[in-house]
């Protein structure tokens, strides 16, 4: 993935990184450079063979005068004249190279307990920010943890040097005993040209005051996602950098998985809890569902990150057939169908209220079948919620004037996604042929509409999208015929005969989308795109089940023998569990 020019300067150091995890950190790389600047080109009066120029210089003996100044006492003699008194003129300046290596940058890392969790990402951030201002400025660069004094500086930075700096995590506080014993080895440093000191609160009392600082911090304020930097350099202003976090999933894998090499592991023994459905996601991605027959609703669990262990799937038994489910704040949410409508239930300590409720069907017209979709809750967390039936009608579980009851909202949806704190829908109405983009809160507010007949409507990833209805989407509009439309432009694929189509395709290295497909053998998932494809998973078996999230960045398949999570950028597998 090529980074933006705005990265370019730090790229050596990110594409250490996975792919997909370089832009989080350059993003808070590039945040504190803005404010530490770079470090500065010494230039002393080391008296060596002079090699070359490197640059200009007020001053200087007249036969170093730059040949545009002597052009100048050619056409305009007086402004030489006044250049020289004033002086203005132009020298080029000798090279005298210092020894190499003769200044030295160190950063000193608190690895306690007050930099557990978001402080140690900005740590990574600073220790690739301050080893390429180093490198930049031909010093040598080394860094060291405080609370091991006796420890050697690592000198540079690469793979092993950030899991040194993950793997040094301690329970021990900062010390007095520590500080003074890094200052007794700074003092021993000659040519010490900085040493930066980067923890938390109580480091920053302990340190020198004419001392290079960063003190990070969470920010202690409800749902804020972020750290606070208090940078501190000598001889300027103090400056406090606030610092957006990643998401949350980008976050634990730059911790546990920066590299995106780890390998799943898989649990060792099978479980008997095999999907007896289609796979359903929850809105976070946390967790994966399927139903298990009359039994209920099985739930798998998803780890973060490779290095994770999968935690134990979970069987809700929801007395009946659930056609429905969601995930609302650690809670599981089912619809289960009932002869005359549909009866909510919530599992666990949920802030839903309350925890069952009944909708009536005064219509008649909703039905179910074995099919398990995705139940959309209001964000007001009520028991109000949309859901789709078997003939592809969206309904709204209504309570209205102390009756609960199911509202037909659009008769014949062709795709739906969630997109900023609403529903959107693409439907058919009934009065006209076409596609209609709609967005859904309390009720269908048109936002497009598109002049053919579709018979089926997959969303790409909207996230950061202003306007949904340029895309990305893919319109099926006749066969296996695909309408792709971006904001860049429009066009038509092909899908090949005998694959099903599940999902948007985006994959990093093209600009263009593609379709998502399972090949004809059902043993693989390919994004087949304008003259390219990119291969997702193979799998051993035929595939039995399968559910690709864009908006999640997740895709998860069933065989008979396995069930498998995977992300859909890197290719990295997070669970892989057995099937007895």
């Amino acid at each position: 993935m090529q980074l933006p020019r705005a990265l370019q300067p730090w790229s050596a150091s990110l594409e250490l990184l996975a792919p997909e995890l370089r832009w989080p950190m350059g993003s808070l790389v590039q945040r504190l450079a803005s404010v530490i600047g770079p470090l500065a080109v010494a230039h002393s009066a080391w008296d060596g063979e002079p090699d070359g120029f490197d640059g200009l210089e007020r001053r200087g003996p007249y036969e170093r005068l730059l040949v545009t100044e002597w052009l100048l006492a050619d056409e305009l003699p007086m402004e030489f004249i006044r250049r020289a008194a004033m002086n203005e003129h132009a020298f080029l300046r000798l090279a005298r190279p210092e020894p190499a290596g003769d200044r030295l940058s160190v950063a000193l890392f608190d690895a306690g307990p007050e930099q557990l969790g978001a402080p140690r990402l900005v740590q990574l951030a600073l220790l690739i920010l301050l080893a390429r201002r180093a490198e930049a400025a031909h010093a040598r660069f080394g860094w060291g943890i405080v609370q091991r004094p006796h420890d050697p500086l690592v000198n540079g930075l690469d793979e092993v040097a950030v899991n040194r700096l993950f793997g040094a995590r301690t329970a021990d506080p900062v010390s007095p005993e520590h500080v003074a014993a890094w200052r007794d080895l700074c003092r021993a440093w000659p040519r010490l040209e900085e040493c930066w000191w980067i923890g938390g609160t109580s480091l920053a009392p302990m340190v020198p005051g004419r001392t290079s600082r960063v003190t990070v911090d969470d920010v202690l304020e409800p749902g804020a996602r972020k750290v606070q930097a208090q940078i501190s350099i000598p001889g300027r202003l103090p400056a406090t950098v606030p610092l957006e976090l990643p998401s949350d999933g980008d976050c634990t894998r730059l911790v546990r998985d920066p590299f995106g090499r780890a390998m799943v592991l898989v649990k060792p023994e099978a479980t008997t809890l095999r999907p007896l459905s289609n796979l359903v996601f929850s809105a976070d991605g946390r967790k994966l569902f399927a139903r298990l027959g009359s039994r209920g609703v099985v739930s798998y669990p998803i780890p973060n990150s490779p290095r994770q262990p999968a935690g134990n799937p979970k069987v809700y038994e929801t007395y009946g057939n659930a056609v429905a489910v969601a995930r609302v704040e650690r809670t599981l949410v089912a619809a289960v169908s009932e002869p005359n409508g549909i009866d909510i239930r919530v599992f666990g300590h949920a802030p839903l209220t309350p925890t069952v409720a009944s909708y009536l069907d005064r219509s008649g017209r909703f039905r179910m079948d074995d099919h398990l979709t995705t139940l959309w809750p209001r964000r007001d967390l009520t028991l109000q919620a949309h859901l789709l039936d078997a003939n592809g009608a969206l309904y709204a579980l209504e309570n209205h004037e102390g009756r609960r009851q199911l509202l037909l909202v659009a008769s014949k949806v062709l795709g739906i996604t969630r997109w900023r704190d609403a529903l959107l829908v693409a439907d058919e109405p009934d009065d006209w042929t076409g596609v209609r983009l709609s967005r859904v809160d309390t009720k269908l507010l048109p936002l497009e509409f598109l002049a053919e007949a579709a018979q089926r409507v997959l969303f790409g990833r909207l996230e950061g999208q202003e306007d949904p209805t340029r895309g990305p989407l893919a319109v099926n509009t006749l066969g296996r015929e695909w309408s792709m439309r971006t904001a860049s432009g429009q066009w038509t694929l092909i899908a090949p005969e005998g694959t099903e189509v599940c999902a948007v395709g985006e994959v990093q290295g093209h600009e263009d989308i593609g379709l998502t497909v399972v090949e004809s053998d059902r043993k693989a998932v390919t994004v087949l795109g304008r003259n390219w494809e990119h291969g997702l998973a193979r799998a051993s078996a035929p595939i039995e089940h399968v559910t690709v999230e864009p908006a999640l960045g997740l895709m998860a398949y069933a065989t008979r023998d396995e069930l498998v999570v995977s992300r859909l950028d890197t290719r990295v597998v997070l669970l892989r569990l057995p099937l007895a």
